[in-house]
């Protein structure tokens, strides 16, 4: 009986959040990839500054409501969407449930108050839609002519022409830089890019792509081909230019990669793009800089590819996509279907006909005809 009364006595203690997020990074983030695990850090972190400032440390259903409602809030400085408001419910609830299954010694039984039963799903269940552009071949010549410098101009070809993700983009060595002496990445004369790397926009850092499967070597078309040539001589004579900034044209993002654009200028690109085409570049509630607008681009590329007959393992393969699952389920989103071919040449062939055919209708609708003897 003393026994017991003393296993009793004490020993048992409820823990607070931040108690609980230090033991689940302990047991599981540790553990995950780099990009997994700043992630769920990212999360815990934005939540914790939230529960501090309010000097709450053992949050209920209550609390985490009122969290996630902030986070959707436009007074929020980082307000989210409620689809991402829904990821960060279930980030947050999974250490409710990692430290339930893995509890550390003298925890009580950990309650879940991040369950659906006590927090209502943030958002709606409904099938989303990827967004890509409506009409692609009127309105990606209108961006291209909207476009500030060639630079810019080689910038949306690269991703409009391959689906780079916008962090790929950016992560492309400059040849002939300390990245890329050997002309190991991109070299123009064969046509190749091989992406190894990427960048943030808001770092010179290069760091390790989102998985292994998204490393490739890729086939160029011959747009972004000529692009990143014109690009690349306009860089050149950039910086033998006196008047323009030496950190655009010699910092240490312009010494190494091709597109040294930072999170500011971004901004400015996508402005250009929301004036151009509006509802297929929509202010996203995360930000103007929000690398998901850039996106678009790659719906846009997925849909062309699926609709020019590239299917499968090739088309994955092309999207550099992980699972074949996941593949198949974004595909199902896109909601599109197979028109002709089943080969890149072909697919690029196609499309460059298209865009052509476009400007020719748009050309005839917007100009008057003048008839010449």
């Amino acid at each position: 009986m003393q026994q017991a009364a003393s296993f009793q006595g004490g020993l048992f203690a409820e823990p607070s959040f931040r108690e609980l997020s230090e033991w689940y990074d302990e047991i599981h983030l540790k553990t995950k990839a780099a990009n997994t695990r700043d992630s769920g850090r990212s999360y815990i972190r934005q939540a914790l500054a939230w529960l501090d400032a309010r000097g709450i440390t053992h949050p209920g259903p209550g609390e985490w409501q009122q969290y996630l409602l902030w986070r959707q809030d436009p007074a929020c400085p980082e307000r989210v969407t409620d689809l991402t408001a829904e990821t960060h419910r279930k980030n947050l609830q999974r250490v409710y449930l990692k430290c339930r299954n893995t509890p550390k010694k003298g925890w009580l039984m950990i309650a879940n108050p991040l369950d659906l039963a006590q927090v209502p799903r943030q958002a709606s269940t409904a099938r989303q839609r990827p967004r890509s552009m409506s009409e692609p071949y009127v309105t990606y010549p209108l961006l291209q002519a909207a476009m500030p410098d060639p630079l810019a101009r080689a910038f949306i070809s690269t991703l409009r022409w391959h689906g780079l993700r916008l962090q790929e983009a950016l992560g492309i060595p400059l040849p002939g830089s300390e990245l890329d002496r050997g002309l190991k990445y991109l070299n123009l004369e064969a046509g190749t890019l091989t992406v190894e790397k990427q960048r943030g926009d808001d770092t010179t850092k290069w760091s390790d792509l989102k998985t292994e499967f998204s490393r490739a070597t890729i086939r160029l078309a011959p747009e972004p081909v000529q692009l990143l040539r014109e690009a690349l001589r306009w860089r050149q004579q950039q910086a033998l230019n006196p008047t323009v900034d030496w950190r655009r044209s010699q910092g240490v993002c312009a010494q190494n990669f091709v597109f040294p654009y930072y999170r500011h200028q971004l901004q400015g690109l996508m402005g250009l793009h929301r004036e151009v085409a509006p509802h297929d570049f929509p202010t996203w509630v995360r930000g103007v800089d929000g690398a998901d607008t850039w996106h678009v681009y790659r719906h846009t590329f997925a849909t062309e590819m699926y609709r020019a007959g590239i299917q499968g393992e090739r088309l994955r393969t092309l999207l550099r996509h992980k699972d074949q699952r996941t593949m198949d389920a974004y595909l199902k989103a896109l909601m599109v279907e197979v028109v002709e071919g089943d080969d890149l040449e072909d697919a690029w062939k196609v499309q460059a006909e298209k865009q052509a055919q476009a400007l020719a209708e748009r050309s005839g609708r917007g100009l008057s005809v003048v008839r010449t003897k």
